[in-house]
């Protein structure tokens, strides 16, 4: 939807179908601010929340020793940090060789918190009413 809006404000011809999956035009939440984010995170251990999952990812990626393999990274998040199995998994895809052996993750943690800020607080509605959309 922010590239559909951008080529609308730009002149542009909008793309001829926009998809949109697992995501809601509106704002619907709001990113925790900095001192709100560690007592909203623990609210959120239970369902699993973005804030929860967040800091568990915050964490795993700023220990400085590498992970022995994949699966240690899986057991720390669902043990150390509370992840469910399903997300522990999908969270430990994104890893990369460390040295001198074993493996870290690969997230750029300030640019992830920096896309949830955005989503959270970005509405767009005005470009699926808008009648070129």
């Amino acid at each position: 939807l922010a590239f559909a809006d951008l080529c609308m404000r730009s002149g542009l011809p909008p793309p001829s179908v926009t998809w949109i999956f697992d995501s809601i035009p509106g704002i619907s939440l709001r990113a925790p601010s900095a001192a709100e984010w560690d007592a909203v995170a623990d609210a959120g251990r239970a369902e699993q929340s973005v804030p929860f999952v967040l800091r568990a990812v915050e964490r795993a990626a700023a220990r400085t020793k590498p992970y022995a393999s994949r699966s240690a990274l899986v057991a720390y998040l669902q043990e150390e940090q509370g992840l469910v199995p399903g997300v522990a998994h999908w969270i430990a895809q994104s890893v990369r060789n460390a040295e001198p052996s074993g493996v870290e993750l690969c997230y750029d943690m300030s640019a992830v918190r920096a896309l949830y800020s955005s989503y959270a607080s970005t509405s767009a509605w005005h470009v699926i009413e808008a009648s070129d959309a």
